[in-house]
């Protein structure tokens, strides 16, 4: 009798949980610019398993950004283009720099990306986004750029660059990452 009571509520709490892992009917999200009110049916890209919510705290899961589950690996072409992106996004965020030293002569910057969220663009238009973490006259600098998010193609498109100075809490993470990045660098001999 006992073991057929808890056989019983064992299966009642794996239903209970099987439940609440049930897709909604619709996965409502938004897309485009961080003024667009419109939002379209994504559920089928998270039934695929190729994206997952993203929930950060206590706060429901976004409408706007979303996780990949598996990032799709970086070509040797893309790695050799990472050197540009930063140029581009450097030149156009801290013109008063010497960025070019970016791209003359070209560092290997394959080691220094990390994939940070997704998005989509328009309707069905996935976009992945990663963090570039380069390093440019002592100071840090997390630039941003997208990838296509069902070719993996390079998106020609802004990208983003931002200084990690002071102690800001909104850049911790960032930090941790350089910090790791350059340990490892150290590991492997390519830093004092």
């Amino acid at each position: 009798m006992t073991t057929t009571l808890l056989l019983g509520l064992g299966q009642a709490g794996a239903d209970l949980i099987a439940e609440d892992r049930t897709m909604p009917e619709n996965v409502m999200m938004y897309y485009g610019s961080s003024d667009n009110e419109t939002k379209f049916d994504a559920r089928h890209w998270f039934e695929s398993g190729q994206y997952q919510p993203r929930q950060e705290g206590p706060y429901p899961a976004s409408l706007v950004t979303m996780l990949r589950t598996r990032p799709m690996p970086f070509t040797q072409e893309q790695n050799e283009a990472l050197p540009v992106i930063a140029y581009v996004a450097l030149q156009e965020h801290y013109p008063d720099i010497d960025s070019l030293k970016m791209i003359s002569p070209a560092p290997d910057l394959g080691n220094r990306v990390r994939y940070a969220y997704s998005k989509f663009t328009e309707p069905n238009q996935p976009v992945d986004y990663y963090y570039l973490y380069v390093e440019l006259d002592g100071i840090r600098y997390v630039v941003t750029f997208g990838r296509d998010g069902q070719t993996g193609s390079l998106r020609k498109s802004v990208y983003w660059a931002e200084a990690i100075v002071g102690e800001y809490a909104s850049q911790a993470e960032h930090r941790k990452v350089f910090e790791e990045v350059e340990a490892e660098e150290r590991r492997q001999g390519l830093r004092d």
